[in-house]
């Protein structure tokens, strides 16, 4: 074998050795680069690292659930929302903590996907509740609470038909009509002309509705509510 020959075949050794290697230890650029790195960098980082969903990828990502850039907090409390294999859960409500929005915002929408706990829509339940808390994060609990069947979660919803913002009104009258399978659209409209004393006498019907009704019924019609949009 000529001498030339054996060096190029050294040279692509090295060069495979040097590839392979950058590419098993990727994983610490993505470290790095979450901590270091700005931008788009850091959100890709995040990326990778829930790809890469082991243990370690889960610890690097919670600590930036809270981060001073909000973009990466989303991204961040997103991933650990979609690593279901893991524990993450108590990491995700302490972003609930924020004083940003859009922090807690990221933080009900990832409990919603877990709302198999009890725990959780209690948590969303809490959050909808609340009049101080903004209005996209009370609107950001409805479907998952809606989709959960929390009849618990009622009394909320139909206070949130007289809320100032017409968002929440919207979401409002469209979760309770999910629920209870029926529609509404000459007693209740959640636009800003709709007289309040019209607004104040249907919420007066539907709290009657709710302690008079049997909930196995209400439940049924859910169902068949369900059923219905499916055939479209």
């Amino acid at each position: 074998m000529h001498s030339s020959n054996v060096r190029l075949y050294i040279f692509i050794g090295v060069v495979i050795t040097l590839l392979l290697g950058w590419w098993l230890t990727s994983g610490d650029d993505s470290e790095s680069d979450l901590a270091n790195a700005s931008g788009k960098i850091r959100l890709q980082a995040i990326s990778t690292l829930e790809q890469q969903g082991d243990e370690k990828a889960v610890n690097i990502i919670s600590q930036y659930t809270q981060d001073r850039d909000i973009h990466v907090a989303r991204r961040s409390i997103q991933a650990l929302g979609r690593m279901q294999n893991h524990e993450t859960d108590t990491k995700i409500k302490s972003a609930l903590a924020d004083k940003r929005y859009e922090i807690r915002e990221a933080a009900v929408v990832a409990l919603g996907d877990r709302v198999d706990k009890p725990e959780n829509v209690a948590i969303l339940r809490a959050r909808l509740a609340d009049p101080r808390e903004d209005a996209n994060v009370r609107i950001a609990a409805a479907p998952a609470l809606v989709g959960a069947r929390d009849w618990d979660a009622l009394p909320a919803l139909i206070n949130m038909l007289n809320d100032p913002d017409r968002r929440v009104r919207r979401v409002a009258i469209g979760s309770i009509q999910q629920m209870l399978g029926r529609r509404y659209p000459h007693r209740y409209n959640p636009s800003n002309d709709f007289p309040v004393s019209k607004r104040l006498e249907f919420m007066a019907y539907l709290r009657s509705v709710s302690k008079s009704s049997d909930l196995r019924k209400m439940n049924d019609a859910y169902k068949e509510y369900r059923n219905n949009i499916q055939k479209r």
